[in-house]
Protein backbone atom coordinates (compact mmCIF):
# COMPACT_ATOMS: atom_id res chain seq x y z
CA UNK A 1 0.00 0.00 0.00
CA UNK A 2 1.45 3.43 -1.09
CA UNK A 3 0.06 6.61 0.36
CA UNK A 4 1.14 9.90 -0.61
CA UNK A 5 0.89 13.20 1.51
CA UNK A 6 0.97 16.81 0.74
CA UNK A 7 -0.65 19.47 1.86
CA UNK A 8 -0.65 23.72 0.77
CA UNK A 9 0.18 25.12 4.51
CA UNK A 10 3.73 23.58 3.93
CA UNK A 11 6.08 21.00 5.50
CA UNK A 12 6.38 21.66 9.17
CA UNK A 13 2.17 22.32 9.29
CA UNK A 14 0.34 21.27 12.23
CA UNK A 15 -2.33 19.82 10.21
CA UNK A 16 -0.05 17.79 8.11
CA UNK A 17 1.90 16.61 11.26
CA UNK A 18 -1.43 15.32 12.52
CA UNK A 19 -2.92 13.72 9.28
CA UNK A 20 0.77 11.43 8.96
CA UNK A 21 0.56 10.00 12.29
CA UNK A 22 -3.10 9.33 11.73
CA UNK A 23 -2.70 7.62 8.73
CA UNK A 24 0.16 5.61 10.28
CA UNK A 25 -2.01 3.99 12.75
CA UNK A 26 -4.88 3.49 10.33
CA UNK A 27 -3.16 1.32 8.31
CA UNK A 28 -0.82 0.01 10.94
CA UNK A 29 -1.70 -3.11 10.12
CA UNK A 30 -0.02 -3.69 7.00
CA UNK A 31 3.22 -2.94 8.53
CA UNK A 32 6.15 -2.80 6.61
CA UNK A 33 3.52 -3.14 3.43
CA UNK A 34 2.42 0.82 4.24
CA UNK A 35 4.79 3.03 2.32
CA UNK A 36 4.05 6.52 3.27
CA UNK A 37 5.68 9.51 1.32
CA UNK A 38 5.22 12.80 2.93
CA UNK A 39 5.78 15.61 -0.09
CA UNK A 40 4.71 19.27 0.67
CA UNK A 41 6.15 22.74 0.50
CA UNK A 42 8.71 24.54 1.99
CA UNK A 43 6.91 27.41 2.64
CA UNK A 44 3.10 27.90 2.92
CA UNK A 45 1.20 28.13 -0.32
CA UNK A 46 -2.06 28.65 0.89
CA UNK A 47 -4.72 30.19 -1.95
CA UNK A 48 -2.35 29.71 -4.74
CA UNK A 49 -5.02 27.73 -6.59
CA UNK A 50 -3.90 24.75 -9.08
CA UNK A 51 -0.32 26.94 -10.04
CA UNK A 52 2.46 24.96 -11.09
CA UNK A 53 5.91 25.75 -11.80
CA UNK A 54 6.64 25.44 -15.48
CA UNK A 55 10.01 26.40 -16.74
CA UNK A 56 11.54 27.70 -13.61
CA UNK A 57 13.49 26.38 -11.16
CA UNK A 58 11.80 24.12 -7.79
CA UNK A 59 14.03 22.69 -5.30
CA UNK A 60 13.43 19.58 -3.85
CA UNK A 61 14.55 18.54 -0.18
CA UNK A 62 14.99 15.41 0.96
CA UNK A 63 14.56 15.62 4.64
CA UNK A 64 14.84 11.77 5.51
CA UNK A 65 12.59 9.27 6.52
CA UNK A 66 10.38 10.15 3.27
CA UNK A 67 9.72 13.24 3.76
CA UNK A 68 10.26 15.91 0.92
CA UNK A 69 10.36 19.61 0.35
CA UNK A 70 9.62 21.27 -2.27
CA UNK A 71 9.97 24.64 -3.50
CA UNK A 72 6.59 24.91 -4.83
CA UNK A 73 3.07 24.81 -5.17
CA UNK A 74 0.84 21.76 -3.91
CA UNK A 75 0.25 20.84 -7.63
CA UNK A 76 3.67 21.00 -8.25
CA UNK A 77 4.62 18.85 -5.07
CA UNK A 78 1.79 15.93 -6.25
CA UNK A 79 3.52 16.06 -9.97
CA UNK A 80 7.40 15.67 -8.22
CA UNK A 81 5.88 12.53 -6.00
CA UNK A 82 4.48 10.83 -9.38
CA UNK A 83 6.56 11.53 -11.77
CA UNK A 84 10.42 11.87 -9.98
CA UNK A 85 10.19 10.19 -6.41
CA UNK A 86 7.70 7.66 -7.02
CA UNK A 87 7.77 7.40 -11.12
CA UNK A 88 8.12 3.64 -10.66
CA UNK A 89 4.29 2.74 -9.32
CA UNK A 90 1.75 5.54 -8.37
CA UNK A 91 0.18 5.71 -5.02
CA UNK A 92 -3.21 3.87 -4.12
CA UNK A 93 -4.22 7.12 -2.46
CA UNK A 94 -3.13 11.10 -2.39
CA UNK A 95 -3.81 12.98 0.75
CA UNK A 96 -3.79 16.20 0.57
CA UNK A 97 -3.80 18.18 4.04
CA UNK A 98 -4.74 18.96 6.94
CA UNK A 99 -5.81 22.51 6.01
CA UNK A 100 -6.28 25.33 8.49
CA UNK A 101 -9.36 26.52 7.05
CA UNK A 102 -12.16 25.41 5.41
CA UNK A 103 -12.40 24.58 2.29
CA UNK A 104 -16.22 24.87 1.17
CA UNK A 105 -17.82 26.45 -1.74
CA UNK A 106 -15.87 28.26 -4.54
CA UNK A 107 -13.52 28.51 -1.81
CA UNK A 108 -12.25 25.09 -3.22
CA UNK A 109 -11.38 27.26 -6.43
CA UNK A 110 -8.31 28.60 -4.89
CA UNK A 111 -7.19 26.17 -2.29
CA UNK A 112 -4.11 24.34 -2.42
CA UNK A 113 -5.39 21.61 -0.67
CA UNK A 114 -8.22 20.96 -2.82
CA UNK A 115 -5.68 21.62 -6.06
CA UNK A 116 -2.66 18.91 -4.75
CA UNK A 117 -5.80 16.22 -4.61
CA UNK A 118 -7.22 17.46 -7.91
CA UNK A 119 -4.02 16.93 -9.30
CA UNK A 120 -3.58 13.62 -8.39
CA UNK A 121 -7.38 12.61 -9.59
CA UNK A 122 -6.29 13.99 -12.84
CA UNK A 123 -3.34 11.34 -13.16
CA UNK A 124 -6.25 8.61 -12.24
CA UNK A 125 -5.14 8.26 -8.02
CA UNK A 126 -7.95 8.31 -5.60
CA UNK A 127 -7.56 11.37 -3.71
CA UNK A 128 -9.00 13.08 -0.24
CA UNK A 129 -8.69 16.46 0.33
CA UNK A 130 -9.53 17.27 4.20
CA UNK A 131 -9.67 20.66 6.05
CA UNK A 132 -10.25 21.75 9.54
CA UNK A 133 -13.24 24.04 9.06
CA UNK A 134 -13.49 27.29 11.43
CA UNK A 135 -16.94 28.72 12.30
CA UNK A 136 -17.24 31.79 9.84
CA UNK A 137 -16.12 34.20 12.96
CA UNK A 138 -17.03 37.39 10.83
CA UNK A 139 -20.43 36.33 10.93
CA UNK A 140 -19.89 37.79 14.53
CA UNK A 141 -18.88 41.01 13.51
CA UNK A 142 -21.15 43.97 13.28
CA UNK A 143 -19.43 46.03 11.28
CA UNK A 144 -16.33 45.51 9.13
CA UNK A 145 -14.25 48.07 12.36
CA UNK A 146 -14.42 44.85 14.13
CA UNK A 147 -13.40 42.14 11.08
CA UNK A 148 -9.33 43.13 12.02
CA UNK A 149 -9.77 41.98 15.49
CA UNK A 150 -12.03 38.84 14.63
CA UNK A 151 -9.38 38.23 12.40
CA UNK A 152 -6.85 38.24 14.80
CA UNK A 153 -8.16 36.04 16.66
CA UNK A 154 -8.09 33.56 13.97
CA UNK A 155 -4.72 33.33 13.23
CA UNK A 156 -3.75 31.89 16.46
CA UNK A 157 -6.45 29.29 16.10
CA UNK A 158 -5.25 25.21 15.60
CA UNK A 159 -1.65 25.96 15.60
CA UNK A 160 -0.83 22.32 16.73
CA UNK A 161 -1.15 18.99 16.09
CA UNK A 162 -3.48 17.99 18.96
CA UNK A 163 -6.34 20.20 17.88
CA UNK A 164 -6.17 18.37 14.06
CA UNK A 165 -6.46 14.89 16.17
CA UNK A 166 -10.12 14.25 15.24
CA UNK A 167 -9.98 15.73 11.81
CA UNK A 168 -6.98 13.36 11.39
CA UNK A 169 -8.86 10.51 12.63
CA UNK A 170 -11.37 10.85 10.46
CA UNK A 171 -9.84 11.61 7.45
CA UNK A 172 -7.69 8.60 7.65
CA UNK A 173 -10.77 6.45 8.45
CA UNK A 174 -12.22 8.13 4.71
CA UNK A 175 -8.57 7.33 3.11
CA UNK A 176 -9.00 3.64 4.64
CA UNK A 177 -12.26 3.15 2.88
CA UNK A 178 -11.12 5.00 -0.65
CA UNK A 179 -7.85 2.46 -0.41
CA UNK A 180 -10.91 -0.58 -0.20
CA UNK A 181 -13.53 0.62 -2.90
CA UNK A 182 -12.00 2.97 -5.11
CA UNK A 183 -13.24 5.88 -6.56
CA UNK A 184 -14.60 7.05 -10.21
CA UNK A 185 -11.90 8.40 -12.45
CA UNK A 186 -11.26 11.96 -11.55
CA UNK A 187 -12.99 12.14 -8.39
CA UNK A 188 -11.83 13.98 -4.96
CA UNK A 189 -13.16 13.59 -2.18
CA UNK A 190 -13.50 17.01 -0.12
CA UNK A 191 -14.23 16.49 3.40
CA UNK A 192 -14.71 19.17 5.97
CA UNK A 193 -14.12 18.82 9.81
CA UNK A 194 -15.74 21.03 12.41
CA UNK A 195 -12.98 22.64 14.61
CA UNK A 196 -15.03 21.46 17.11
CA UNK A 197 -14.40 19.08 20.12
CA UNK A 198 -15.70 15.30 18.94
CA UNK A 199 -19.08 15.37 21.28
CA UNK A 200 -20.10 18.80 19.60
CA UNK A 201 -19.58 17.61 15.90
CA UNK A 202 -23.01 16.62 14.74
CA UNK A 203 -22.72 13.67 12.54
CA UNK A 204 -20.92 13.07 8.76
CA UNK A 205 -23.23 14.21 5.60
CA UNK A 206 -22.50 13.83 1.94
CA UNK A 207 -23.44 16.83 0.34
CA UNK A 208 -23.01 19.25 -2.59
CA UNK A 209 -20.63 21.34 -2.93
CA UNK A 210 -22.29 25.27 -2.55
CA UNK A 211 -21.91 28.31 -4.25
CA UNK A 212 -20.92 30.42 -1.20
CA UNK A 213 -18.30 33.12 -2.04
CA UNK A 214 -15.73 35.34 -0.53
CA UNK A 215 -16.61 38.72 0.62
CA UNK A 216 -13.33 40.17 0.83
CA UNK A 217 -12.48 43.27 3.27
CA UNK A 218 -9.14 45.47 2.37
CA UNK A 219 -7.59 47.64 4.18
CA UNK A 220 -4.90 50.56 3.45
CA UNK A 221 -1.46 50.57 5.23
CA UNK A 222 0.16 53.39 6.48
CA UNK A 223 2.64 52.98 3.34
CA UNK A 224 -0.06 53.60 1.02
CA UNK A 225 -0.18 50.05 -0.09
CA UNK A 226 -3.82 47.81 0.29
CA UNK A 227 -4.01 44.19 2.32
CA UNK A 228 -6.74 41.37 2.36
CA UNK A 229 -7.50 41.56 6.23
CA UNK A 230 -9.77 38.74 5.56
CA UNK A 231 -13.03 37.46 4.29
CA UNK A 232 -16.40 36.06 5.04
CA UNK A 233 -18.29 33.40 3.58
CA UNK A 234 -21.29 35.04 1.90
CA UNK A 235 -24.23 32.11 1.65
CA UNK A 236 -25.25 31.47 -2.64
CA UNK A 237 -28.43 30.52 -3.86
CA UNK A 238 -30.22 28.99 -0.95
CA UNK A 239 -31.49 26.72 -2.88
CA UNK A 240 -29.61 23.34 -1.16
CA UNK A 241 -30.64 23.11 2.79
CA UNK A 242 -27.64 20.62 2.88
CA UNK A 243 -24.52 21.67 1.27
CA UNK A 244 -21.23 21.60 2.17
CA UNK A 245 -21.21 25.65 3.41
CA UNK A 246 -24.78 25.05 5.10
CA UNK A 247 -23.45 21.64 6.95
CA UNK A 248 -20.51 23.83 8.26
CA UNK A 249 -22.66 26.10 9.61
CA UNK A 250 -24.81 23.19 11.27
CA UNK A 251 -21.24 21.85 12.61
CA UNK A 252 -21.73 18.62 10.51
CA UNK A 253 -18.80 17.14 9.00
CA UNK A 254 -19.16 17.46 4.98
CA UNK A 255 -18.09 15.11 2.39
CA UNK A 256 -17.93 15.98 -1.35
CA UNK A 257 -17.25 14.51 -4.02
CA UNK A 258 -15.65 17.12 -6.01
CA UNK A 259 -14.84 16.46 -10.13
CA UNK A 260 -12.02 18.51 -12.23
CA UNK A 261 -14.93 18.37 -15.60
CA UNK A 262 -16.08 22.38 -14.60
CA UNK A 263 -18.62 22.18 -17.89
CA UNK A 264 -22.14 24.15 -16.93
CA UNK A 265 -24.49 21.13 -19.50
CA UNK A 266 -27.36 22.60 -18.37
CA UNK A 267 -26.04 25.35 -20.40
CA UNK A 268 -24.85 23.70 -23.09
CA UNK A 269 -28.18 22.88 -25.24
CA UNK A 270 -28.93 27.19 -24.84
CA UNK A 271 -25.14 27.88 -25.63
CA UNK A 272 -25.44 25.52 -28.93
CA UNK A 273 -28.59 27.60 -30.00
CA UNK A 274 -26.67 30.70 -29.82
CA UNK A 275 -24.25 29.26 -32.92
CA UNK A 276 -26.67 27.71 -35.10
CA UNK A 277 -26.73 29.82 -38.20
CA UNK A 278 -23.19 28.86 -38.11
CA UNK A 279 -23.06 25.02 -38.26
Amino acid sequence: MRLLLANDDGIGAPGLVAMESALRSEFSDLGAELELLVVAPSHEQSAVAHGISLYRDISIEDLGDGHYAVGGTPADCVKVALNHLWKDRKPDVVVAGINRGQNVGTCVLYSGTVAAAMEAAMCGVPSVAVSLAFLDVFMLADDDKERPALFEQLSVMARSPEEYAYAARFGASVCRQVSERGLPFGTVLNVNVPFLPEEEIRGVHVCAMSDAWFSDTFRQSENGSWRNIGSSMVPGSGDRVYDDHALEQHRSIAVTPLQFDMTSYRFLPQLESWFDDRH
